[in-house]
């Protein structure tokens, strides 16, 4: 799914898929005008995009989209300015999550998330992997116990916090150059943290990397 200047919300409900539109037009006609389109494709996908009057959206005008389906086996939603918000309980693979200006909030997906935001917080509760990157705002993850990693958070201005399980693997890599820098780690085999950057190694496995220029980083196992 695809809109400007308006949040994105899926929620996991009802038998087939339904998509409920709020239109911010300059005119009402304008508004009447817009199409929203639904196009399944070969491989079985669904697109949903706006057709704007003239072929054009004007500068102030944007549009938001509530769309309820039973499931997924992988979502991509883009907004060029607006929230995009994940419900609980899709059991799809994985998630494309991409926002120009607002927050990106996911809960109980399991799945890895892609998240990138270039102003606005990350948050994403209860998932099976995450890369997240945000250039203003914090973010927050917590791995589910069978997430095995590696993660990539990285935000220009915000901390970062991180909940992990059971099942993550290999080293934390963790950067900040203006903030503390918190680990609760019990599992693991070595820490070593200086001023503003750490390592956190738990097994042998990838690289996960918490990087932020200007905020604290906490690593919590839980």
């Amino acid at each position: 799914a695809e809109t400007a200047n308006g949040s994105i919300e899926v929620r996991k409900g009802g038998e087939q898929l339904t998509v409920q539109a709020l239109i911010r037009a300059t005119t009402q006609a304008r508004a009447d005008a817009v199409a929203v389109n639904t196009v399944t494709t070969n491989d079985g996908s669904v697109r949903i995009t706006l057709d704007w009057p003239g072929g054009k959206r004007e500068s102030n005008e944007g549009a938001s989209l509530v769309i309820t389906l039973p499931e997924a086996s992988s979502l991509e939603l883009r907004s060029s300015n607006g929230r995009i918000e994940v419900g609980p309980g899709f059991a799809a693979s994985h998630a494309m999550l991409v926002s120009s200006n607002g927050a990106i909030l996911v809960s109980d997906f399991a799945g890895k998330v892609f998240a990138d935001t270039s102003n606005g917080r990350i948050e994403l509760l209860d998932v099976n992997g995450a890369n997240a990157d945000t250039s203003n705002g914090a973010i927050n993850v917590v791995l589910r116990d069978s997430a095995k990693g590696p993660v990539t958070l990285d935000t220009s201005n915000g901390a970062i916090s991180l909940t992990f399980g059971s099942s993550l693997e290999g080293t934390i890599d963790l950067d900040t150059s203006n903030g503390s820098i918190s680990v609760q780690a019990p599992r693991a085999t070595s820490v070593s943290l200086d001023r503003s950057s750490g390592k956190v190694v738990l097994s042998a496995g990838g690289t996960s990397v918490l990087d932020t220029s200007n905020g604290s980083i906490t690593v919590k196992q839980r």
